[in-house]
């Protein structure tokens, strides 16, 4: 393993030993979170519980001591349904053979497997497993063998900005029984327009050709475009307009009901659902069904994409007929003039759907069922799940059509299909919820098991070869995975000196862990514990880190996270907790020098700490271009010597840290470009920062970074001075300061008069600058 997990290592087992007066390799394991994957070599009694994270060595070809074999031990404690997954993303990884107590074979998965499931019984099992160095990087990365965790569940935090009346769910109703038992009601497109003078056509969008019909699966159109989905509309009022509308007519939207008897009143022109036996006692409304106007699922015009689409919505009711718990009548709402039980729906010789009230009776009106286990939503980013729903795509990230599911389906409906025909994405909710996609039905020709998520597969799944789906749970699911390991707990691990670029680290704990020297880049570590972490010199570039606790706790001894000399370029840190970091001589700077305010942690365009506590965070000398800052806490915070140009303090608190004492301290800072505005400051220390109140427009400068900014993971020539271009568009926007804080020339009070006068000049900062027009700049050729 790596030279100080080693020494670790040994420092812990030999404790372990004198502690128990006891030499031999049968010592009793101590209980850990993780283990290192030489341990199981070292110590043959080692057999990890199935909550344990593994990491593996996953060492390349120039790394001459490096194994592409590797072997873990495992002790199940319980018998049960157990699911073996390679992450779809896998780059290393070939294949995991597992073995019993005999070495008997039990299972193989490959990478491109996706997942396989078996029913264990309790007892010792080896699992080994075979990666591919020669696509390892030189230094050398690590894989996990963990537990998966969902990431979008319902008691985890969520960036969720759709209700459910702008985001509803998507339904099927199916003709039940009669000449057109099997088809669909669908927003059927007609030739022509057809006007009903007796109003037994329902009344439809003046100047559309679509019409309330049930159509065959023969005609795939109307479910490719999705015309056979409806959803309805809930909490409409007495003579509320639909969607803008106001000319249909509207009556008081009675919902749906299994009565007994239905009591008409002519008076009022009301009726009610009652009890049979008793008139006076209105019966509930099942709350399972929604009820209002029926809206099919609105498609664009393909000969005029600009236009905004045309939703068919209709008053139309569902009637829960008596002693069913999933066959429904149409009542028609539309005019009010007659009994919704003479205003039911049926399917004329045409297909189209027609009133009963003259020449039909209410027995003849058309069934339907409603596929309530499979609705469709147009967008399924924002749908927490809960425990047990499976999500399946048609879009990357499920920013498109998405089933919901969550029961078993022996038999997936042919309009199911034909509505979303492949899918992309992949989403469990809950921590142990499990997929298995069958190529027949009733659960027939297993075509892949999933067990975690995936946010877009590579290759696409074609939904017209699956023909039923099941659900299930499996608390013990084992993921292998050199790509992410999601809420595992990693405290105290050592995982410096290593490429690990792209890794998903979301919420984990990673209290104490060193990645010293490690290659980060694009890293998701959204919501991790970082207390006490050590991340010198540490390539982020493009990271995410939003809403992360970088501050120190008890169990770092309230040591807070280091970042000396770490690469943080467009670095999302929004709404972190950085209270105590050290950031000094860290490079955390945007590309532009705009700021930003990221609209959630996927957003990597610039770097950003707004919304975050900095309070007794230290940025000194560190190199801070364009940062947004904005909505931040900064009590006692250091940034003497940094370069702030063109960073963002919109609406910050400034201001002395009442427990430690200590004065937020710009001394030296160059805030040219610099926005305070709405900032509330005081006790602030502004000796020798360097303002601009002349270039409205903005300017350039050059700055030589010393040696310290370039000595991070990956970067050639390390340790070399680094020069570096820094623009901004505007002159500084300065705080309004009062007698607690100093000004740029050492005095106290009011600043205004006096930001342009460093007790310092520019000239002499320890921190060489210029700016472009100054006829020797400090100097050329910048390269950030």
């Amino acid at each position: 393993m790596l030279k100080k997990s080693l020494i670790y290592f040994g420092m812990l087992l030999i404790a372990v030993v004198l502690l128990n007066s006891c030499g031999n390799s049968s010592s009793p394991q101590t209980e850990k979170a993780w283990f290192y994957e030489n341990e199981f070599a070292k110590n043959s009694a080692l057999h990890a519980k199935v909550e344990n994270t593994i990491i593996l060595d996953i060492n390349s070809v120039q790394q001459l001591e490096g194994s592409e074999e590797h072997t873990v031990r495992y002790e199940y404690e319980e018998r049960g349904e157990y699911v073996f997954c390679i992450d779809s993303d896998e780059k290393y990884i070939e294949k995991m053979i597992l073995t019993d107590e005999s070495s008997n074979r039990m299972l193989s998965v490959q990478k491109g497997d996706g997942c396989k499931n078996l029913y264990l019984d309790a007892g010792k099992y080896s699992m080994q497993i075979t990666h591919d160095a020669s696509k390892v990087p030189e230094s050398g990365t690590v894989a996990f063998i963990h537990r998966p965790f969902s990431t979008n569940t319902e008691n985890m935090l969520s960036d969720m900005n759709l209700t459910a009346d702008s985001n509803p769910p998507y339904y099927a109703l199916n003709v039940t029984g009669g000449s057109y038992d099997g088809q669909y009601l669908a927003a059927k497109k007609m030739d022509f327009l057809y006007y009903s003078k007796d109003r037994y056509l329902p009344y439809v969008f003046p100047n559309t050709k679509d019409f309330l019909a049930v159509v065959p699966l023969s005609e795939s159109s109307n479910f490719k475009e999705r015309r056979h989905l409806f959803t309805f509309k809930k909490d409409l009022s007495n003579n509320e307009a639909i969607e803008g509308y106001d000319w249909i007519p509207q009556q008081l939207i009675y919902g749906a009901c299994v009565p007994d008897k239905i009591l008409w009143t002519e008076d009022n022109d009301e009726f009610f659902c009652v009890d049979s036996q008793d008139e006076s006692k209105m019966l509930e409304f099942p709350t399972k069904i929604f009820m209002s106007s029926l809206e099919h699922w609105p498609k664009p015009d393909p000969s005029n994409p600009d236009t905004k689409p045309v939703k068919f919505t209709m008053p139309v009711n569902l009637y829960l007929k008596e002693g069913n718990s999933n066959i429904y009548e149409l009542w028609y709402e539309g005019g009010g003039y007659v009994p919704p039980s003479d205003s039911s729906l049926y399917a004329a010789e045409n297909t189209l759907m027609y009133r009963t009230g003259a020449s039909k009776g209410s027995s003849d009106s058309t069934e339907f069922t409603i596929n309530y286990n499979m609705p469709l939503y147009k967008d399924g980013s924002n749908y927490v799940l809960k425990a047990g729903e499976v999500a399946l795509s048609e879009s990357c990230d499920l920013k498109g059509a998405t089933y919901i599911i969550s029961s078993n389906i022996s038999q997936i409906p042919k309009a199911a299909l034909l509505a979303l025909p492949q899918i992309k994405a992949i989403r469990l909710g809950g921590h142990y919820t499990t997929l298995s996609l069958f190529n027949e039905e009733n659960f027939s020709s297993l075509q892949v098991t999933i067990g975690m998520d995936d946010a877009c597969l590579k290759e696409p799944i074609d939904f017209d070869t699956v023909n039923s789906i099941q659900v299930f749970n499996a608390k013990k699911k084992v993921l292998l995975s050199s790509h992410q390991c999601d809420y595992c707990n990693l405290a105290g691990a050592d995982l410096s000196n290593l490429s690990l670029n792209s890794v998903s680290l979301r919420y984990a704990n990673m209290t104490n862990i060193q990645f010293n020297n490690s290659e980060l880049e694009k890293a998701d570590m959204r919501y991790a514990k970082f207390y006490g972490a050590n991340l010198n010199y540490t390539d982020l570039n493009g990271s995410t880190m939003c809403g992360a606790f970088l501050n120190g706790n008890t169990l770092s001894s309230d040591r807070a996270a280091t970042l000396t000399g770490a690469y943080l370029k467009n670095v999302n840190l929004a709404d972190s907790n950085l209270n105590g970091a050290n950031f000094a001589f860290a490079n955390f700077y945007s590309e532009t020098s705009n700021g930003c305010i990221p609209s959630d942690c996927n957003y990597t365009r610039c770097a950003s700490a707004s919304g975050a506590t900095l309070d007794n965070a230290n940025f000194n000398n560190a190199y801070l271009n364009g940062t947004d800052f904005s909505n931040s806490t900064v009590l006692g915070t250091i940034f003497t010597n940094a370069v702030l140009v063109g960073t963002q303090f919109k609406n910050a608190i400034l201001n002395r840290d009442k427990d430690t004492g200590a004065s937020t301290n710009f001394s030296g800072a160059f805030i040219q470009g610099a926005d305070f505005s709405n900032a509330t400051v005081a006790n602030t220390n502004f000796t020798s920062a360097y303002v601009d109140l002349v270039d409205v427009n903005g300017s350039l400068m050059f700055f030589k970074l010393n040696g310290s900014h370039s000595a991070f993971a990956g970067w050639t020539p390390a340790g070399d001075p680094v020069c570096t271009m820094s623009a901004y568009s505007a002159k500084t926007v300065t705080p309004s300061t009062d007698s607690t804080s100093t000004c740029p020339d050492g005095s106290s009070g009011g600043c205004d008069s006096v930001w342009q006068n460093p007790k310092v000049p520019m000239d002499k900062s320890p921190q060489p600058a210029s700016y472009y027009t100054d006829t020797d700049p400090v100097c050329n050729n910048p390269i950030w």
